[in-house]
């Protein structure tokens, strides 16, 4: 185990399969048992300031907490696999200016938790991969991005959300969470990302009654079943008209797209340049007005059910 050491200015690894990815400072590389780092004070990192690879042939369940972690482009980065029950315990832990990701778990096969950390500045502050967490009690200040899910569907809980620059959620590909008791304050663009492909069956929900939009970041392509509740805003971030058709950001639909607008609560799909629907997601005030050719298109494919 690790614990109370001051770690700094590392974060070249090298193995005889080196390649520009294996830059850590704390490398941990499929340990039996599971190796815990706590009370540590980790900067300066040159990439990931701990990469913590559970991913081998057997139960593990490392705790990383109440260490300072700060000035390293990654903070923490757990990497598990699918096929094996690993449920990392991440919490306390103080995470300053990493500018792509704060925590990165992905992988995970067994219930885990990121709790209690506090994490400001930087890129994503809690980012989750093919998994799913209870994220909670975290607090993410003046971060790109604060929770971001990919492939999925999370318990999302009493975390606060401060100053983001951009969207304070995410969700990409098969990623449906569940929020509750969430703060959001400040948002640069208040709005939740999606993009990618969807294959299973979801909804897009009014994220606790917030009215939230959904912004689509890149194409959506539904090859599932997608439903969108009444009154839900879909916004697509700007291309611009004189974009490449390829360029373009759009919704395909292969399999079941259900939008269930009423005449008195219409499901709205619109360019994030209108402030009318769910207010100024692309964040820059009145600066910008909507217009014919913002964004792409919604495509229904033969064979499709709607």
């Amino acid at each position: 185990n690790l614990q109370y050491c001051a770690i700094k200015y590392g974060g070249i690894g090298y193995y005889s399969g080196y390649s520009e990815g294996d830059k850590y400072m704390i490398w941990v590389n499929k340990p039996s048992p599971a190796i815990n780092i706590t009370n540590c004070t980790i900067s300066n990192s040159y990439e990931q300031a701990i990469y913590y690879d559970v991913s081998y042939a057997y139960d593990s369940a490392p705790v990383i907490s109440s260490n300072t972690i700060s000035n390293s482009p990654y903070g923490i980065h757990i990497v598990g696999n699918t096929n094996v029950a690993t449920a990392p315990n991440i919490s306390s832990n103080v995470i300053t200016n990493c500018n792509t990701y704060g925590i990165y778990c992905e992988n995970i096969n067994a219930p885990g938790t990121i709790g209690n950390n506090r994490i400001t500045g930087g890129g994503i502050g809690i980012c989750t991969t093919n998994f799913n967490y209870i994220i909670a009690n975290n607090k993410i200040t003046g971060c790109a991005q604060g929770i971001y899910s990919d492939n999925s569907n999370s318990i999302i809980t009493n975390n606060e959300i401060i100053n983001s620059v951009s969207y304070p959620l995410g969700q990409q590909n098969n990623s449906f969470p569940t929020y509750n008791g969430n703060i959001f304050t400040n948002s640069g663009r208040p709005g939740i990302a999606v993009g990618g492909t969807i294959t299973t069956n979801g909804t897009w929900i009014d994220v606790q009654g917030l009215s939230m939009p959904y912004i689509v970041t890149a194409v959506t392509t539904i090859n599932g079943i997608l439903t969108i509740l009444a009154g839900t805003k879909i916004k697509v971030e700007y291309t611009g008209a004189n974009s490449y058709y390829q360029n373009c950001k759009s919704i395909i639909v292969n399999g079941t797209l259900n939008a269930q607008g009423t005449a008195n609560n219409p499901v709205v799909f619109t360019s994030n340049r209108d402030d009318s629907a769910g207010g100024d997601t692309n964040g820059d005030g009145a600066g910008t007005t909507p217009a014919a050719g913002d964004w792409g298109y919604i495509k229904i494919n033969s064979g499709t059910t709607n």
